[in-house]
């Protein structure tokens, strides 16, 4: 495996170590990078969490939902790793990206062969948006997070995909 290069430094004999109980891997720096460019600092909780769900319907999304009737996308995201989950007409895809991207569960829409940057996200909704006919109320998500004051700068993001 040649090594990894991150802005300008070598990782690649680092990938897989365990700092402060978090492995260092594809995933922990991807959510590292977003928390930052979002303006937030989970200070020392190093379980934190931000999940993300939109429907379509225009309501805010519930925490329950149907897999087989609801059209939904869920943006999860955790210091070791992050993931998206979409179902819309009875089939479903889960992805998780940790040190690759892989299939958790199912990708009835093989979308583990089209993961973004987790910074490109956006550019993966509005195609599911487009292929389904369908759009994402962003307005109406449901956000969850442990980090303080973190809801308002999500909703913000969220606007802008």
């Amino acid at each position: 495996m040649s090594p990894v290069v991150r802005e300008g430094h070598v990782i690649g004999s680092i990938w897989g170590t365990v700092v402060h109980g978090i492995p260092i891997t594809l995933g922990s720096y991807a959510t590292k990078d977003w928390l930052r460019a979002q303006g937030l600092d989970p200070a020392a909780n190093r379980r934190w969490y931000v999940e993300v769900a939109l429907d379509v319907v225009d309501r805010p999304a519930l925490q329950m939902y149907s897999g087989t009737t609801d059209t939904r996308f869920h943006l999860n995201l955790y210091p070791e790793e992050w993931s998206f989950f979409v179902c819309h007409a009875a089939r479903a895809s889960w992805i998780r990206v940790t040190d690759q991207p892989f299939v958790h569960g199912h990708d009835d829409y093989q979308l583990v062969r089209v993961v973004p940057l987790l910074a490109d996200i956006g550019t993966l909704l509005r195609g599911l948006e487009t292929r389904f006919r369908v759009p994402f109320r962003r307005d109406h998500a449901l956000v969850r997070s442990n980090i303080a004051d973190a809801e308002p700068r999500i909703r913000r993001w969220l606007a802008t995909l």
